[in-house]
């Protein structure tokens, strides 16, 4: 992945900030949000591993993305206290699912791994970062958690979906993937933000 696409994902990911800032004074929920992130990179892997063990093809699929649902809208559902630091802490979350991300880029850049679709990539961290961060205020709502993280194993499942049937050596299908998940995830950001200037 070259240096100008690392940097896109980057600006792209982190640039909610820029709208959440006009709304809620930055916080330390940032942090706890990036901690989230830490705790569901321990939990989540097995428990999917669990069900790969059983499962396959479809229903696995099915089974790995209700798991992320559940447990990191689960998660952060717990670390939220008022709805204007919601905004941060799941900007927090995706803030460094989006670092990680180029990490991970710059791993694969030093070994000579070429990253296919790494212009896309930053639509993707941008996508994901806007439902993170719009997510948290609606978990505080009466079924906003169930309805969080139905979204949230939706949006997984269609992403694993594109990608078990060769979304990455398919360029055509990136359009498609991203004409679906974008639009739900820019609704939740809405939807998070009328929450907060609601309260």
């Amino acid at each position: 992945m070259d240096p100008l696409s690392l940097a896109a994902i980057l600006i792209l990911g982190a640039s909610p900030a820029l709208l959440i800032s006009r709304i809620s004074p930055p916080s330390k929920e940032v942090g706890l949000g990036a901690a989230l992130l830490l705790v569901t990179l321990v939990i989540q892997p097995p428990i999917q591993l669990v069900g790969k063990r059983i499962l396959s093809g479809l229903p696995f699929l099915i089974y790995a993305a209700a798991v992320s649902g559940l447990l990191q809208e689960g998660l952060k559902l717990l670390a939220v206290r008022t709805n204007r630091n919601a905004l941060w802490l799941g900007y927090g979350f995706g803030l460094a699912e989006t670092v990680l991300v180029v990490l991970n880029g710059i791993v694969a850049a030093l070994m000579g791994f070429e990253t296919p679709l790494a212009y896309w990539a930053a639509l993707e961290r941008l996508s994901a970062t806007l439902f993170h961060t719009g997510s948290v205020p609606i978990l505080r709502l009466r079924y906003g958690y169930p309805a969080m993280a139905f979204v949230h194993a939706l949006i997984n499942f269609i992403a694993s979906y594109y990608v078990s049937i060769g979304v990455l050596s398919r360029p055509e299908l990136v359009p498609q993937l991203y004409a679906l998940i974008v639009p739900i995830s820019l609704a939740v950001f809405l939807a998070g933000l009328k929450v907060v200037r609601n309260e």
